[in-house]
Order: C-alpha cells, then structure tokens, then sequence
C-alpha cells in the first residue's frame, strides 16, 4: 500500500522520513475527538413590525400610510439602521349594505427594520409606537389578531457560516494537538508544535470527519425558543433562522471527530 504523498513545507521542518512514517504508524486507523469552546456575538438587532392606517376613502389612507412610513425611515436612518418595505396589505370591512361599525378601508406596511446592536431600542420602540406601529414578529395580521405578546426585538449573527466554520477548524486543531500531546511521551517524533501542523498536513488521510455545534437556538415570534445542535455543513436556510433574543455574546461548544486513514484520498 502506498504510503501518503504530500509537499514538503513548513509542517515537515525539523521531520526525517523515518518520523514521519513513526506518525503516520501511529496515526492509522485512529479516532480523533475534541470538544472546543467559542463566544458569538450577535451583530444587529431587527424588528418586524406592521404600522396601519384606516380610514373612509382608500387614497386618503394610502397618503397617511405613505406619511408614516416616511417618518420612521427618517426616525431609522437617524439611529444608523435600515429599513425594508415589504408588503402593503389592502383590506375592507363589513358587508354592503350593514351599517359599518369602523372605517370601511385599512391598510398595512410590513417592515423590517435592522438596527446597530448599541441603538437606544427601548427609546426606538416608543417612538415607533407613536408613529402608529402596533404589530410586531413576522406572521402579523391585518387585523391585528395571534393574541399573546410577541417579540419586538430580535438578534442576528453575522457571518454565521464563516464563524462556525472557523470554531469547526479550531476543534480540529485541538483533536491534532491533543492526540501529538497524549504520545509525546513514548514517541520524540511527536513532540513539539510541529506535530499538529503535520497532521494538518496530512489531513487529505482523515476521514469521515464529523462536526456538531451546540448552544444556538431558533426563537419565535412568541417567546419560544427552540435549542439547535447544527451539524456541519447545515442547510443554507437553517443560518437564517438562528436568532438570539438578547445582545449579550452566547456561549457555544463544538463536538468533533475525525479518523486517520492510509490509502489513496
């Protein structure tokens, strides 16, 4: 069998042939696991909201809506956030002929309002409130319905992805380190910091490497919050749901485990 084949550079310095074949020995076939530790911070506090306006004629509504709007685009830019238009919803009360019992026209603006995690959002939210909004989470309703409190405030991670991919490379160098740590003693050839950053050298030999991330969860409009344990690689569309309900850093840990295999990658 073919031995593992691989550039000479500054993982192999200090390294003759037969210490590396002493490793590599060593290495085949074995189980390599560390548990790492990491903080994510969350980057940016958002706000769905819906603000309505009512009245007897459409237009006139639509003008009304179209100035409040305006206003907390103004409040928003102010604070150094943005804000999204998403739908205008258009409805109409009470049947023909049955006297109306509020304004016949309403309309309402989904919002998504994405604001610095220092922003002054206690004073936000007040404001927000006097300029009409009234609704707040992502399933809003025309007429204000889904009973309960919901949550007006949430938090959002940046480079979710990217960051969990580096907590993933930073459990592999633990497993690395720690594997050439508990041999050290009984082999010279693994002594040293350039052990791990040979193993990192052959990582092309470890197979079915396994990463879990655990300490995120997934949070409701409601309150709920749902734990996470994310394998790598998740699916696309589970980053954007992991949201933290405060601005405070969330303490994660990461499972990882991998195995050495000599023959061809």
């Amino acid at each position: 069998m073919a031995g593992p084949a691989f550039a000479a550079g500054p993982a192999l310095e200090g390294y003759t042939p037969s210490d590396i074949v002493a490793v590599v020995a060593r290495l085949n076939g074995q189980r390599l696991l560390a548990e790492c530790h990491a903080r994510l911070v969350p980057a940016a506090a958002l706000i769905a909201a819906g603000v309505p306006a009512e009245g007897l004629k459409p237009a006139a509504v639509q003008e009304q809506l179209d100035r409040q709007v305006a206003a907390i685009d103004k409040l928003i830019a102010e604070h150094h956030g943005t804000v999204r238009h998403l739908e205008r919803l258009r409805a109409l009360r009470g049947n023909a002929g049955e006297p109306a019992q509020k304004a016949p026209f309403m309309a309402l603006q989904r919002l998504a309002i994405e604001l610095p995690v220092t922003a002054p959002l206690d004073a936000i939210l007040d404001k927000l409130l006097l300029l009409g909004v009234d609704r707040f989470g992502s399933d809003i309703r025309l007429d204000g319905g889904g009973g309960g409190a919901r949550l007006a405030v949430l938090y959002r991670f940046d480079r979710l992805p990217e960051r969990v991919a580096e907590i993933r490379d930073q459990c592999r160098q633990e497993a690395f380190r720690a594997w050439c740590e508990q041999r050290a003693d009984s082999a010279g050839a693994l002594r040293g910091a350039a052990c791990p950053a040979l193993l990192l050298a052959l990582k092309d030999y470890f197979r079915n490497e396994s990463f879990r991330l655990n300490g995120l969860s997934l949070m409701a409009g409601d309150g709920r919050v749902s734990p996470q344990s994310l394998s790598w690689p998740a699916q696309g569309s589970v980053w954007e749901e992991i949201r933290a309900g405060s601005p405070d850093p969330v303490e994660v840990s990461g499972d990882f485990s991998t195995t050495f295999e000599l023959r061809s990658p």
